[in-house]
């Protein structure tokens, strides 16, 4: 799947630089929250500690803006880790066993910009897939678990300053529903840069 959304994406982008008016860049950096969580345990004072997938994650994303009317067209890609969260729990009678769950989404991303100034709102959709990957020991020793990757679509709200011409800084929400894991909703702080016509 990831393959195939690689494949795509850059023929998306080989096509976007014969009409490209911009070429973007973005650093994205923040905090996601499952709508459950894929994994149980319990901590050192015996209460219930939800393991996050989707907490503290960077990335970015790098697209073309298209001229389209009075708006522009946004069309590129995004990759963003997210660590996780390391717990531990133990069962009567049973080593200890410990697991640290990330997260890691790749997607295409098509977004309108509605505005660009004074404040900057984009609305994208996003389609790509996430793959969580799982660290586990048990009793010390190392279990080996296979990656795990679904399918994964939702839409985002940017909301950004212009710093400059070239430069902007604001927030991102996105929601991002999950085959066979849980959804996820994050927010990004984003700091972006644009090259090319202006």
């Amino acid at each position: 799947m990831i393959r195939a959304l690689t494949i795509a994406t850059v023929c998306v982008c080989f096509a976007g630089t014969l009409a490209a008016q911009e070429i973007e860049f973005r650093a994205v950096g923040g905090w996601g929250w499952g709508t459950t969580s894929p994994a149980l345990g319990v901590d050192d004072e015996g209460a219930v500690d939800l393991d996050n997938p989707y907490s503290g994650g960077v990335g970015g994303s790098a697209g073309f803006v298209l001229p389209m009317g009075g708006r522009t067209l946004f069309v590129g890609g995004r990759v963003v880790h997210h660590l996780g969260q390391e717990f531990e729990f133990q069962f009567p009678n049973a080593p200890t066993v410990m697991s640290d769950l990330t997260a890691t989404f790749f997607a295409g991303e098509i977004g309108i910009t509605w505005q660009s100034a004074p404040v900057m709102v984009r609305t994208s959709a996003n389609v790509g897939a996430v793959r969580f990957s799982s660290d586990v020991t048990a009793g010390g020793q190392a279990l080996a678990l296979p990656d795990q990757t679904e399918f994964a679509v939702g839409p985002s709200l940017l909301v950004a300053v212009p710093l400059g011409r070239t430069s902007f800084v604001g927030l991102e929400g996105a929601y991002w529903s999950v085959a066979d894991a849980p959804d996820a909703f994050v927010v990004y702080g984003t700091l972006g840069i644009s090259l090319g016509r202006r």
